[in-house]
């Protein structure tokens, strides 16, 4: 594994050409300041980048409206809808639907047993969310955002505090991070199998795969496989 950032990495973005890595750089009078990293696909190469690249990234071509009106741009999930709208989730499960011109237009609860999402990830037709202190991942309807199917494990042999959330949806399966076994976990949402994938000795809390690379988050950093 080639490290591509150290233990203050937090949840990475994709953007076209490489990753876009936020990195806790300081705290300073209960302040965090972050800095931000792109990993190139193309060449491999890690350079600074700013943070509106970070926010365009994250919340798309209106980010300058809607990293306003959020609570905590770092700590909030956000993933496109089909009619180009932004679902922004808090995790206390407050979300809120911004239009292509990043109005707010809708709000709802996005919760479960009184929990927010650790992630969330946009599908075919339906959006996948994990929760990890109720050891679930639940899918909804990406237009309605009503809840459609719930799995839980009870017995956390295959989910054990599921975060991450990454698809191959042409191939129908969604991959979910364990930060409570270090496991990544295969689901096919047709036929609801599941298999492992990947390992690890520490929590893995992120995974996806892009240009023949696959990298992931665990406690220690950001890594390239």
């Amino acid at each position: 594994m080639k490290q591509l950032s150290d233990q203050f990495a937090m949840p990475f973005l994709v953007s076209p050409n490489g990753l876009i890595i936020p990195r806790q750089h300081k705290v300073k009078a209960d302040k965090v300041f972050v800095k931000y990293d792109s990993f190139s696909f193309e060449n491999a190469q890690i350079t600074p980048v700013t943070r509106n690249v970070y926010l365009l990234a994250k919340f798309g071509n209106a980010f300058q409206s809607i990293e306003p009106k959020v609570e905590g741009y770092l700590t909030c999930r956000a993933v496109q809808l089909p009619d180009r709208s932004v679902l922004t989730v808090q995790p206390s499960g407050q979300a809120v639907v911004f239009d292509a011109d990043g109005r707010p237009v809708r709000e709802l609860n996005f919760s479960h047993c009184d929990r927010g999402p650790a992630d969330i990830f946009s599908g075919k037709d339906e959006i996948w969310a994990s929760f990890p202190e109720s050891n679930a991942v639940i899918s909804f309807d990406d237009r309605s955002l009503r809840q459609k199917i719930c799995i839980k494990d009870n017995t956390h042999k295959v989910l054990s505090a599921p975060e991450g959330l990454w698809g191959r949806i042409e191939e129908d399966k969604l991959y979910i991070c364990n930060a409570g076994s270090g496991k990544v976990v295969c689901l096919d949402i047709k036929s609801f199998e599941t298999e492992e994938y990947l390992s690890f000795d520490q929590s893995v809390h992120q995974y996806m795969k892009q240009n023949a690379g696959e990298y992931v988050l665990l406690n220690s950093g950001v890594y390239r496989l």
